[in-house]
């Protein structure tokens, strides 16, 4: 179906925030007090969830790809076209991995009894997980430059069906200065990710069982006319 009031309040919320006239804070909310069935909206506004901090309110702070991809967006919603939404899974061995991780750490638990003692058990098979998580990140590999291009679609047909049924959308020129902002310092950024690194190894069981499921690799869009 087609909200086009969710469309609309969809498109208002995300010129402001490229304007710079709201935060990350107020994006959010404008964002997330859209009500729609309408499945292209709650698309936009889940890719939009990736785009900005939600611990730390900030102005716009994009490279040119993240610029170009959230024009794309926009071009969307003013149109009255609806997307499809295709997953690509990923099943490989480290997904038998971690689901061998998590049989050890649950014989091992019921082998030793429960206890306080599980908690040294959990940092060996956070650490498994840890590796998994890093083999993943460089065996997926990237978007090439063309996909970039033309994400959340896979080629340049839709993108000029859309600008054929939205005339009257005009794309906003990149603002080199949005690129040179940082929301957080390389200092605070190595601070952050060790933040996460305790937590991690306390609830590694709960990870690998996340592990142990085939993933989502892609997300694509079509066009549904």
């Amino acid at each position: 179906m087609i909200d086009r009031q969710a469309r609309d309040l969809a498109i208002l919320a995300i010129e402001a925030f490229l304007d710079d006239r709201m935060g990350a804070f107020e994006f959010a909310e404008r964002l997330g007090e859209i009500k729609t069935e309408d499945a292209t909206v709650r698309y936009v506004v889940k890719v939009a969830w990736y785009h900005y901090d939600d611990c730390r309110d900030h102005k716009v702070c994009f490279s040119k790809q993240q610029w170009d991809l959230f024009q794309r967006l926009l071009l969307l919603l003013s149109s009255d076209l609806e997307i499809v939404v295709v997953k690509k899974k990923r099943w490989a061995w480290d997904h038998g991995l971690a689901l061998a991780g998590l049989v050890g750490f649950l014989g091992l638990a019921f082998y030793t009894g429960w206890g306080e003692h599980l908690f040294a058990l959990t940092i060996p098979f956070g650490a498994l997980s840890m590796l998994i998580s890093f083999y993943r990140a460089r065996a997926i590999k990237g978007l090439s430059t063309f996909e970039l291009a033309c994400y959340p679609f896979t080629a340049i047909a839709p993108i000029a069906l859309l600008k054929e049924h939205a005339p009257q959308f005009v794309k906003r020129r990149y603002r080199k200065e949005i690129g040179e902002r940082i929301v957080w310092s390389d200092s605070e950024q190595k601070f952050n990710h060790l933040r996460t690194v305790v937590p991690w190894l306390l609830c590694s069981p709960v990870v690998l069982l996340v592990q142990s499921f085939a993933m989502t690799v892609r997300e694509y869009a079509t066009i549904k006319e």
